[in-house]
């Protein structure tokens, strides 16, 4: 909106000095618009180490793990859920089995190169790797692959 002269503030890598700055605007108006499950390791619950649900209401869109299994025909009750959103990519290990069904939050554009040598240094080459783009926006994309 081109006369919308209110002050933007986007959420920067790390998050850290973002969510300093969110903090400082405590008892004013803000609004805080993100993708993906905020409150499943995403800025709701980042945002809730600082500041008390009281002073803070949350509208939730459709899951970003209910999107993604909408696109490929899965059933959430036969999948693994993982997000690597600041969190370290040894957790994919535990994850890791036989005709496991995947869907990880990626928390860069390196995540998917990165589970592509977790699996296949634990010998699961051959696993199918399926990236969701821009989900749900004019520039989503679905793009697989066969890992080496």
């Amino acid at each position: 909106m081109p006369n919308d002269q209110r002050s933007r503030l986007i959420l920067a890598s790390p998050i850290e000095e973002t969510i300093q700055k969110i903090s400082d605007h405590r008892r004013k108006s803000v609004c805080v618009l993100a993708s993906g499950d905020p409150m499943w390791f995403g800025i709701g619950t980042t945002l809730l180490k600082r500041i008390p649900i009281e002073e803070i209401t949350i509208i939730l869109a459709p899951s970003t793990f209910n999107q993604i299994c909408a696109r490929l025909g899965w059933s959430m009750t036969e999948v693994e859920t993982l997000s690597l959103c600041g969190r370290p990519a040894s957790l994919l290990q535990a994850y890791i089995y036989p005709n496991a069904k995947l869907l990880i939050l990626s928390s860069g554009k390196e995540t998917p190169q990165i589970v592509a040598n977790t699996l296949s240094d634990r010998s699961f080459g051959n696993s199918k790797i399926t990236v969701l783009e821009h989900l749900g926006g004019s520039k989503e994309r679905i793009i697989s692959t066969l890992v080496n």
